[in-house]
């Protein structure tokens, strides 16, 4: 082979070589991250961050009553007397469930998980906007409740003031728990987890039932627009107050500020559906853990969680307010207004967005930004680098390019894609050696430890400087 070629495949294994370490150093960054950090604080002096843990207390209830990966079963779900028992914690594993452990009935990480949703509890936490387009209409269901009170949802027509709407203004959607759910039990009924019960596989501790609104635009209640949610309080309980999904309608501090009442998370696997998480007791001016009674808010909404699908414009039943919006690409029309189209429910796809454009020109125009598709298609010229649009929240699909190179497209729908090194026209997955399985950046925020990171960036640059002479006579 000729001198030049030879050069010239040393510059690119050269290239290579720095590729690789850097997406090792992303690689091993992400690897040792920490936990993902909090978006939603309580409007408390000490900002706590939402949703808190759920308590030993409530944990070890569960156990009790043998949602404990250990308990086990003599009959199975067809009723059969078993010789040898199944263990509870081997029955709801993989293939056929996901991998049941301790704590999963009480908590948002083991409902999302059980659900098949990639949400983190966490970082996908919101607080708004807390009002939605109805569409044709929608349905609610009780998924968790991880309290005693006898959970009641209802909707309003939204209006746009900070007032919260007059109770004869909410009308009823799901009624009253104990109505429908036929429960063996009075208090944490349904689990998150599953309703068999876990000694005797064979009986259903609760039935699952979803309500409709029927077709909302028939409906006289029904004012046209948004509508929003409300969790409606029993006056002769302990959960005597009213919460609602939209934040500024809720009990206020005593500086005025309203508390965080309601979370909501946008669903990963319907896109036209959102949870609405709840504390379930009130909340007075000074302390919002203090309800004014012997029960404590304790932080961890998974009190009462509703799932709510059918929400966002179609063809059928448009949004009036978006008729004539015209919206730049990557957005959707919402209430009237344009926004990222995977930050509304019937704003997207299910599937990831697009790459970012070649943010300077280069050899090939990169994927434009793709409200919703899963992969970006040929950029007409430079979009400055603009990650292509994710229809499922707070997971960005293509990742921003650099100068000249455009970037690559994500392999799912939850995935960073990266940097396309050769800056030649994308809309094409990620491959294995384009892109990180970690999935760097895209699914939570993370802390990094600072020393470590300089640890393997030296690493990294000395490991260049080591292979800088075998390849320094290649370059041209």
């Amino acid at each position: 082979m000729p001198n030049r070629g030879r050069g010239t495949w040393k510059r690119v294994d050269c290239r290579l070589s720095s590729l690789a370490c850097a997406l090792a150093l992303g690689c091993s960054l992400a690897t040792i991250a920490g936990p993902a950090q909090a978006l939603v604080f309580q409007t408390d002096a000490a900002k706590t961050p939402l949703p808190q843990p759920v308590g030993t207390t409530e944990l070890n209830l569960g156990m009790t009553w043998g949602y404990d990966a250990n308990t086990q079963a003599y009959i199975d779900p067809s009723g059969a007397i078993l010789d040898t028992p199944i263990v509870y914690g081997e029955y709801y594993s993989p293939p056929a469930f996901p991998q049941f452990v301790n704590g999963d009935p009480f908590t948002l990480q083991g409902l999302f998980k059980w659900r098949g949703e990639h949400i983190d509890p966490v970082a996908d936490a919101t607080t708004g906007p807390g009002h939605f387009f109805p569409g044709c209409g929608f349905k609610a269901e009780l998924v968790l409740r991880g309290g005693s009170c006898d959970a009641v949802l209802g909707w309003y027509n939204f209006t746009g003031t900070s007032a919260p709407p007059a109770s004869t203004d909410i009308h009823l959607l799901v009624p009253k728990s104990s109505s429908y759910l036929n429960g063996t039990r009075t208090e944490f009924v349904p689990l998150g987890w599953d309703n068999r019960n876990p000694r005797v596989l064979s009986t259903l501790d609760w039935t699952p039932q979803a309500f409709s609104s029927g077709d909302i635009t028939t409906n006289p209640e029904y004012a046209g627009g948004d509508v929003a949610f409300a969790l409606l309080g029993v006056p002769s309980t302990s959960c005597k107050a009213d919460k609602f999904s939209v934040y500024e309608h809720n009990t206020k501090n005593s500086n005025g500020v309203p508390w965080v009442t309601s979370l909501t998370y946008r669903s990963t696997a319907d896109p036209t559906a959102i949870y609405l998480a709840f504390e379930d007791l009130p909340m007075l001016p000074a302390d919002w853990r203090d309800a004014g009674g012997q029960y404590k808010n304790d932080g961890d909404f998974n009190d009462s969680v509703f799932f709510i699908s059918g929400l966002g414009a179609t063809a059928e039943c448009p949004d009036p307010a978006c008729v004539n919006k015209v919206c730049l690409q990557g957005e959707t029309c919402s209430s009237g207004v344009c926004v990222p189209a995977g930050s509304v429910p019937g704003g997207g796809s299910a599937s990831g967005g697009g790459a970012g454009g070649d943010s300077a020109g280069g050899d090939g125009a990169g994927g434009g930004p793709d409200s919703g598709n899963a992969l970006g298609g040929a950029g007409p010229g430079p979009s400055n680098g603009t990650a292509g649009d994710a229809a499922i929240p707070n997971n960005t699909a293509g990742a921003a390019d650099k100068p000249d190179d455009g970037g690559a497209g994500a392999p799912d729908a939850t995935a960073a894609g990266a940097p396309n090194a050769a800056g030649a026209g994308d809309g094409a997955p990620a491959t294995s050696s384009a892109g990180c399985s970690c999935r760097v950046g895209a699914e939570h925020q993370r802390s990094l430890s600072s020393w470590l990171y300089l640890a393997l960036a030296a690493a990294c640059a000395l490991r260049r400087r080591r292979a800088r002479p075998s390849c320094s006579n290649s370059w041209p």
